[in-house]
């Protein structure tokens, strides 16, 4: 392509990649079983550069090299840094170009296994793309900061969560609990419900339910193998305690037609004065919850196994119920746990394109000044949805559902466990 240009304009290149976010599809154990899955080892990444010439240059060559240089923090060591891989993309060029606008295309392969963009209180890892044009007057340099996230299915499909927890205690009687979401990623839902089918005794306290996600990390070096594990964080999930403003059966949620999220909803009409209920013996209590994973400030994405990074992370939530009775006033706790495994925020499911920035972004100048700094550019990102945003799509409708039968005083016990497996 070639067009004009100012006059005393200064020579300069652009890079401009034709995807926004870059997904690896990393190798997995069954993927030969899988007829859509990507075959070789490698990825393609491509775009072009522009030279904008404000007169003919003479060059010698034209490069562009994808890096991914990291920093590892591991406890008790030295800071470490290098560069895990690089590719490099030499383009056929004139010697000499003619003023105006000149564009080549570029390719660049990368190993489906490369190690994703990451940051985390123990390093980073980023990736790097510099175009360098050289010749007799000198070279033209520009690079950028481009995201790189793992999707393990080549098709774009959901990570689904449909857990369902039931079990029996002597001091609550029969207990279930379900986690769900239709595309469980950094940023976005998940439904959250605790049925207790009958208490054993009059006056048994729920005091709260509270759930976490234990964040741990592996880290190894690149240059010497070493591994450290160090503790795992715990990121707050949700918490329905006597101090959360509870809907009760019957009554109609404005929340997303005000904007809101969903309110919380507890099928029982007497609550605990220092808790969240008090049940009569036989009494069943149903609460339901949608709650919001932390955005990727706090929450990293879950490591795949066919990827090759200084850091690995794997998820599990933790729900605890802490409960106690008119015979042992001591406060007791009922656990439960499960490994997650969270896709990237830039893993963005079909049904979301990139809203306006007024009607998306929930802090709008820190939110969008941090993501135009990490890449240079905008991208679509599950952090910057309003909750409302999300469960207007339908993608998120079934957490509706599930979350809506909790709301019905008629429904029977079945029919929702039945919507929770939706």
């Amino acid at each position: 392509m070639l067009t004009g240009l100012v006059a005393g304009q200064k020579p300069s290149i652009k890079i401009v990649p034709y995807q926004g976010v870059f997904q690896l599809h990393p190798p997995s154990k069954y993927e030969h079983l899988d007829d859509n899955a990507p075959h070789g080892p490698d990825e393609t990444f491509w775009g072009t550069v522009v030279l904008s010439l404000p007169k003919s240059r003479q060059f010698t060559s034209l490069l562009v090299t994808l890096s991914a240089p990291y920093v590892l923090n591991i406890p008790g060591h030295a800071q470490e840094t290098g560069t895990l891989f690089e590719s490099h993309c030499p383009i056929d060029i004139p010697q000499k170009l003619d003023k105006g606008e000149h564009s080549f295309a570029w390719a660049l392969n990368v190993a489906r296994s490369a190690a994703p963009y990451e940051r985390s209180p123990f390093g980073t890892v980023r990736h790097k793309l510099v175009a360098v044009a050289e010749g007799p007057s000198g070279s033209i340099r520009e690079e950028m900061l481009l995201e790189v996230v793992i999707n393990p299915s080549a098709e774009g499909e959901t990570s689904i969560i449909n857990e369902r927890i039931e079990g029996f205690n002597d001091e609550t009687g029969p207990y279930l609990f379900t986690l769900a979401s239709p595309h469980l990623t950094v940023g976005g839902l998940i439904h959250f419900s605790l049925t207790l089918a009958a208490a054993p005794v009059k006056g048994l306290v729920v005091h709260n339910v509270v759930g976490t996600i234990m964040q741990s990390y592996r880290l190894k070096s690149p240059k010497d193998g070493t591994v450290v594990k160090p503790p795992a964080h715990e990121r707050m999930l949700f918490r329905l305690d006597g101090g959360t403003q509870f809907r009760s059966p019957g009554d109609v949620d404005v929340g997303l037609r005000s904007g809101h999220r969903p309110m919380a909803i507890i099928g029982i009409e007497n609550s605990a004065e220092h808790g969240m209920a008090v049940l009569a013996a036989g009494e069943t209590l149903k609460s339901s919850y949608i709650a919001r994973l932390p955005i990727d400030e706090r929450l990293r994405a879950t490591s795949h196994e066919g990827s090759d990074s200084p850091f690995r992370i794997e998820h599990t939530i933790v729900v605890t119920m802490t409960f106690s009775t008119p015979g042992q006033p001591a406060q007791r706790m009922l656990r439960i746990e499960r490994p997650l495994n969270i896709l990237s925020c830039g893993c963005m499911p079909g049904s979301l394109v990139l809203p306006s920035y007024d009607d998306a972004v929930e802090e709008p100048k820190e939110k969008i000044w941090r993501v135009k700094h990490i890449t240079g550019t905008f991208y679509a990102c599950m952090c910057l949805y309003k909750i409302t945003t999300l469960l207007g799509t339908k993608h998120f409708n079934p957490l509706i559902d599930a979350h809506e039968a909790f709301a019905r005083p008629d429904t029977p016990s079945e029919d929702v466990f039945r919507a929770n497996k939706r």
